[in-house]
């Protein structure tokens, strides 16, 4: 039996279709900013994206960000884990983007 085209299925596509979109934390943030941001995705229709943090020292020179609580603080990810949980309650899937700012690659001794 051949497949056939579901238009509904192209309408609105899986959430493992959904395109992600970023979420640059680059400045203080907080449970209740969390809430109102998550808000504001879902009502834009909104249902995937990754957290992509941009620290403090990230570059302090060219583009100063205030990152508050630190990158890597238990603070921080606490803030990652009320977020991951908020945007699965609200239907919507959270992507963790590790590398904040710097490209992860393997060490090599010379």
């Amino acid at each position: 039996m051949k497949n056939k085209f579901d238009i509904n299925s192209f309408i609105s596509p899986d959430i493992s279709c959904a395109p992600v979109y970023v979420w640059v934390w680059n400045d203080a943030s907080s449970f209740e900013i969390i809430d109102s941001q998550l808000a504001e995705m879902q009502d834009l229709g909104i249902r995937a994206f990754y957290i992509l943090p941009e620290p403090k020292n990230f570059r302090p020179d060219s583009m100063p960000t205030n990152l508050t609580p630190d990158y890597l603080s238990p603070e921080f990810f606490e803030l990652c884990a009320y977020a991951v949980e908020r945007a699965n309650k609200l239907g919507m899937r959270c992507w963790l983007y590790d590398e904040g700012g710097w490209p992860d690659s393997n060490a090599q001794k010379s």
